[in-house]
C-alpha cells in the first residue's frame, strides 16, 4: 500500500535515484546533516487550530502568517467547533463554511504550509456534524446488550431486552450448573421481550442483543456500508470541492477520539459477530457469551481471548482501515487515536492498543491533561509504529495541561523530549485558537501567550531538527517483549473493574509495569510485540529473535514474558525455538498455563516445563523490579545495545507535591521532577549509520557513562542550536564484543543525539 512509504522522502523532496548499496548511507546521513543543521521553515511543527467564532478570509490570512512566521509551525490542523464551546461560523458542511475552508488551503498553500484534514467537527470523529444521527439512524454504533431473568420451571421465561439483533439466549440451570444454548427455541413476543419455554427446575435465561448505542450519535466503526453514508457526508464532499487539495496540501487525515467507552461495558459489537467467528473458529460463539460477564469453568479464558481477539480485529479493520483505503486514492495517510490509547486496560479504550492501528497509516495518540499522565505505556503505540512497519507515529500534545507546573515554554520542551524518547516522532501541539478570548482548553500555544509565543520559533527548529532525525531509518533495541493482550482479556470480566477508560491495571498484569522498569529505571529500549505479529512477522536466527519487517526490521537478543497465563501456543513454540537457539527469554510474575486455543492448555503447560522447569534455560523473575530485572539482563553475558551506568538519580515528584512539601513546588515550579524516566533514551539506524537521542525532560543537570555497541566514531548533534562537534569516547571490550564508552553530561531540559559511525 501507498503508505507504507516513508515519509522522509516526501519530506526531503529527493529524487529516488538508484545508487550503490556501499553509498546509500553516507548520502542519507548527508542530506539529513544539512537538513538539521538549517531546517526549512515548513519543517515546523503542525498546530491543531481551534476555528472558536466566525471566520473571515482576511483574519485567515492574517493568522496563518502569524502562525508561520511569528511561531515558526509548517502546518494546521482545522478543527472546526459545533457542540463544544463557541462554535466555528460559517456552520460545518454549510456552502459558506466551504468557502472559508478553501480560503484556509489556498493560503496555506501559497505560504509552503502543509494541512492536516481533521475529519469532523468537535471530537470524538464519526458524527458529521449530527447528519449520521439525522440522515442514517440504523447505520449508528452498536454495542453488545446483556439482560438476565430466573425462572422457576415448568414455567415460560420473558426477558427484557434492547431492541437490536439477538446473538445469542444461555439458559443455566442454578440447580446442577447445566448450560444450554436455546436461541432457536426462544421467541420475541410482540413487546420485544425473550420467551423461553423453561423446564423443570431454577433457571437463568441470558439474553444477547447486539443493540445501537445509548447515545445515538457515532458512526458504526464496524460496519463498512456505514462508513460509506459517513463518507458520503464528510471526506468525499471535501475531496470534490478541493481536489487540487488532497494529496498535496493535505497529506495526512486526523480522527480523533475513537473509543470502546462509547458504548457501555465498553462491548461495541456487530450484528455479523457470530458470523464472522464462525467462518474464524470453526464453531458458534453463542455458548460462550456468558464468558464475559462470569466464569464458565475450563474454556473461559480461550473464550474471553477469542470474543474479544475477533472483536478487536473488527474495530481494527473499521474505521481507520476504511479511511486509509479511502487516503490510499489520493496518496495519503490516515493517522487518527483512541482515547487513552497509552492505559494499562485496553478493554476499556482502544480494545487492543497495538492492533489498533494495523491498517492505518501513521499511528497517532494524544499526550494531554498534564505531564505524566500516561507516560509509561506510550511506548504500546509506538510500537504499533514498528509492529507494522509505520515511519511515522504523531503524538497530539499539550492540550488541557493542568498541573501546578506553570505552562510555559519548559513545559513544550519536557514533553516533546519525553514523547520523542519512547519512540513519537511528528508532533502536533494543542494547540491555537482563532479567537484567544474564548480558550476552552489551555494553555494556548501561539505567539499571543506570553508565557509561550517568545519561545515558539526555536521550539519549532528545535523539533525540525529532532523530526529530521526521528522519522528517518529503523527503530533498533535489543530486547522485545510480548503485548500481552490475549491474556489481558482472559483475564477481564465484565462489571469486575470501575469504568475508569482503562486506567486501573487488570489485577495479575505487569506489562504496564515492565514498561516503566525498562524505559524509567533500568534504560533498556525495547519493542512490544504484539502476538499476532509474532505469529505473522517474527522468526528465530540462531541467538536472535527478528522482527522480519522491509523497513523497520529489528533483531532482539531478549524476549520477555510479561505475566502471560494464557498465551497463544505458536507464540510459546517461537519462543521456545529462540531459547534452544541460543537466546535468553524472561518470563515475569506468573508462567504460562492456559491456551488462548479452545483445547490446548496441556501444549502450553509442555511447553512452559521445556522452557522453566528443571533443566530449561529460561529465566522465571516471579517479583519483577529495578533490581530483579536487573540482574536477569545482566546475567546473560553479552554487551546491551546501550548502557547507562552512574547515572544522575532524579527524585520523583508527583504533579500534587504540595500536599508533600507545601508551597516549594508552587514557589520554585523548577523543582518538579518525574523520577528517572525524565532521561531517557532512543536508538535508531539510519543506512547504517547509529543515530542515539538522549533527552534530560528534568530541571537537573544530569550525567552517566555511556555505552554503545560497537567500534564507533561519534558526534554531538544539538537539535537545540543545530551545532555538531565531535565526542571524546574510547574504545573497549564489554563480553568479547566491541563497545564505545563515553561521559554524557547534559543541562536541564535539554537534549542531544549522539551519530555513530562504524569505524574498523
Amino acid at each position: 500500500m501507498k503508505h507504507t512509504l516513508t515519509l522522509l522522502t516526501a519530506l526531503l523532496l529527493v529524487p529516488v535515484t538508484t545508487v550503490r548499496a556501499v553509498d546509500a548511507g553516507k548520502i542519507e546521513i548527508e542530506t539529513l546533516r544539512r537538513r538539521f543543521v538549517d531546517p526549512p521553515k515548513s519543517a515546523g511543527t503542525t498546530t491543531l487550530w481551534w476555528l472558536n467564532g466566525k471566520l473571515s478570509k482576511e483574519q485567515i490570512r492574517e493568522q496563518l502568517l502569524n502562525l508561520r512566521e511569528r511561531d515558526g509551525f509548517g502546518g494546521v490542523a482545522p478543527l472546526t467547533m459545533f457542540r463544544k464551546g463557541t462554535a466555528t461560523e460559517p456552520a460545518y458542511l454549510t456552502d459558506e463554511y466551504f468557502e472559508m475552508y478553501g480560503c484556509i488551503l489556498d493560503t496555506a498553500k501559497e505560504l509552503g504550509m502543509t494541512v492536516v484534514f481533521y475529519d469532523d467537527c468537535d471530537f470524538p470523529s464519526g458524527t458529521a456534524g449530527k447528519q449520521m444521527a439525522e440522515l442514517y439512524p440504523n447505520d449508528l454504533l452498536k454495542y453488545l446488550a446483556r439482560s438476565v431473568a430466573t425462572v422457576q420451571g415448568p414455567a415460560e421465561a420473558v426477558v427484557a431486552v434492547s431492541s437490536g439483533a439477538v446473538m445469542s439466549v444461555v439458559a443455566k440451570n442454578l440447580d446442577n450448573g447445566e448450560r444450554r444454548v436455546v436461541t432457536a427455541a426462544a421467541k420475541r413476543d410482540a413487546t420485544g421481550a425473550i420467551r423461553w419455554a423453561a423446564p423443570a427446575g431454577r433457571w437463568e435465561v441470558q439474553a444477547f442483543v447486539c443493540a445501537i448505542a445509548k447515545a445515538r450519535r457515532f458512526v458504526d466503526y464496524l460496519d463498512p456500508q456505514a462508513m460509506q453514508k459517513f463518507f458520503s457526508l464528510t471526506y468525499d464532499r471535501f475531496a470534490q470541492t478541493f481536489p487540487a487539495h488532497f494529496g498535496s496540501t493535505i497529506r495526512m487525515t486526523f480522527y480523533d477520539d475513537l473509543s470502546t467507552y462509547h458504548v457501555p461495558d465498553c462491548l461495541i459489537w456487530s450484528p455479523l459477530f457470530n458470523e464472522k467467528f464462525q467462518a474464524r473458529f470453526g464453531r458458534s460463539p453463542e455458548a460462550l457469551y456468558p464468558a464475559l460477564w462470569e466464569d464458565i469453568g475450563s474454556d473461559t479464558a480461550a473464550a474471553r481471548a477469542s470474543l474479544y481477539g475477533l472483536r478487536n480485529e473488527l474495530l481494527a479493520e473499521g474505521y481507520q482501515r476504511a479511511v486509509q483505503v479511502w487516503c490510499d486514492k489520493y496518496n495519503m495517510v490516515c493517522a487518527g487515536h483512541p482515547a487513552s490509547a497509552y492505559r494499562a486496560n485496553p478493554l476499556q479504550t482502544a480494545g487492543d492498543a497495538i492492533l489498533w492501528y494495523k491498517h492505518q497509516g501513521a499511528p497517532l495518540i494524544d499526550y494531554i491533561r498534564c505531564l505524566d499522565n500516561g507516560i509509561d505505556g506510550f511506548k504500546v503505540p509506538a510500537s504499533a509504529a514498528y509492529n507494522y512497519d509505520r515511519s511515522t507515529v504523531v503524538c497530539e500534545i499539550y492540550g488541557n495541561f493542568r498541573q501546578q507546573l506553570p505552562n510555559d515554554s519548559n513545559m513544550l520542551y519536557r514533553a516533546g523530549m519525553e514523547m520523542y524518547a519512547r519512540g513519537i516522532n511528528y508532533l502536533l501541539p494543542h494547540g491555537s485558537w482563532w479567537d484567544s478570548a474564548k480558550v476552552r482548553i489551555q494553555p494556548e500555544i501561539s505567539w499571543r501567550n506570553p508565557a509561550i509565543g517568545p519561545e515558539l520559533p526555536r521550539y519549532n527548529q528545535w523539533a525540525a531538527r529532532c523530526e529530521t532525525l526521528l522519522r528517518a531509518g529503523r527503530h533498533s533495541a535489543d530486547i522485545g517483549v510480548l503485548y500481552p493482550i490475549d491474556d489481558l482479556a482472559a483475564r477481564y470480566r465484565v462489571g469486575s473493574m470501575p469504568p475508569t477508560h482503562g486506567a486501573d491495571p487488570i489485577p495479575g498484569t505487569d506489562y504496564y509495569e515492565l514498561s516503566r522498569l525498562l524505559t524509567g529505571e533500568l534504560r533498556r529500549d525495547f519493542t512490544f510485540l504484539h502476538p499476532g505479529t509474532v505469529d505473522e512477522r517474527c522468526r528465530v536466527e540462531g541467538r536472535e529473535f527478528v522482527l522480519a519487517n522491509a523497513n523497520n526490521w529489528e533483531r532482539y537478543r531478549v524476549l520477555i514474558l510479561p505475566a502471560c497465563r494464557t498465551i497463544r501456543v505458536g507464540n510459546l513454540q517461537k519462543a521456545r525455538d529462540f531459547l534452544a537457539g541460543g537466546g535468553h527469554v524472561i518470563a515475569t510474575t506468573c508462567l504460562p498455563e492456559q491456551s488462548v486455543e479452545f483445547g490446548r492448555d496441556a501444549e502450553v503447560q509442555r511447553l512452559t516445563r521445556e522452557m522453566f522447569g528443571p533443566g530449561g534455560k529460561g529465566v522465571f523473575v516471579p517479583k519483577p523490579d529495578e533490581k530483579t530485572l536487573l540482574q536477569a539482563l545482566d546475567g546473560f553475558g553479552f554487551a546491551p545495545d546501550v548502557r547507562l551506568t552512574h547515572a544522575t538519580e532524579i527524585p520523583r515528584i508527583s504533579r500534587n507535591a504540595l500536599q508533600r512539601y507545601g508551597d516549594q513546588v508552587k514557589n520554585n515550579p523548577d523543582t518538579y521532577e518525574g523520577g528517572n524516566r525524565a532521561f531517557a533514551y532512543l536508538h535508531r539506524n539510519i543506512a547504517g549509520t547509529e543515530v542515539y537521542f538522549f533527552a534530560n525532560a528534568s530541571s537537573l543537570d544530569v550525567s552517566a557513562d555511556v555505552q554503545l555497541r560497537g567500534k564507533l566514531r561519534l558526534e554531538y548533534w544539538d537539535p537545540h542550536t543545530g551545532s555538531i562537534r565531535a565526542v571524546e569516547a574510547a574504545p573497549a571490550n564489554d563480553n568479547g564484543e566491541p563497545v564505545t564508552r563515553f561521559k554524557l553530561k547534559l543541562l536541564p531540559i535539554r537534549s542531544i543525539f549522539v551519530i555513530g559511525c562504524k569505524t574498523t
